[in-house]
C-alpha cells in the first residue's frame, strides 16, 4: 500500500506534516507492484473523500472524472470498485480546453447560457460499473486505514 502524502495529506484528513509511506513490502515486490500500490492510492483517496462528503450528508451516487490520469481504463475502473459507484469519463478527457470553448461560445452569442453550451457541446461517455467482489474490496481499505495509520 502507497499512501502519498510527499507533501503531507490534503483533504479530508488535514495533515501538512505526514509523509509518504509503502507498506507491506516483501521481497516478491517489484516496480510493477509498486506503482499499481501507488496508482491504487487514487481510489483510496477518492474513497476517503466521498466518506468525508457523505459525512455532512452529501452522498455521492455516482462520479464522474476527467483530466490526463483518467485516460486510463485501468484507474477508472479501480474508482468504480473501491467507491462500489459508477463512474463516468468523457471520451475528450482533457476538459480545460472544452470548458474555454463552452465559455468562448456563450461569450460570442453562440448559445445563449453555460448550460446550453454544455448540452450541445457534451460528447460521448464512457462508463464504468463496480466488479470487485466485496471481500476483496473490504481487504484493500483494511489495508489502506492501516498505512494511513502509520503516517
Amino acid at each position: 500500500v502507497v499512501v502519498p502524502a510527499l507533501s503531507g495529506l490534503g483533504a479530508p484528513h488535514w495533515r501538512p506534516e505526514a509523509r509518504g509511506v509503502i507498506s507491506g513490502l516483501s521481497f516478491a515486490a517489484g516496480r510493477a507492484q509498486i506503482a499499481r500500490a501507488a496508482l491504487e492510492a487514487m481510489a483510496h483517496q477518492t474513497h476517503d473523500l466521498a466518506g468525508a462528503f457523505a459525512g455532512d450528508g452529501a452522498r455521492w451516487t455516482e462520479i464522474a472524472i476527467d483530466g490526463g490520469m483518467s485516460a486510463n481504463d485501468w484507474m477508472a475502473q479501480d474508482i468504480a470498485d473501491i467507491l462500489s459507484l459508477p463512474v463516468e469519463r468523457p471520451a475528450m478527457v482533457e476538459t480545460t480546453a472544452l470548458g474555454a470553448a463552452k465559455l468562448a461560445a456563450v461569450g460570442c452569442g453562440l448559445y445563449p447560457s453555460l448550460e446550453a453550451a454544455s448540452d450541445a457541446m457534451r460528447g460521448e461517455r464512457m462508463n464504468f460499473v463496480p466488479t470487485m467482489q466485496e471481500d476483496v474490496r473490504a481487504a484493500r481499505l483494511a489495508a489502506w486505514r492501516e498505512a494511513m495509520a502509520s503516517v
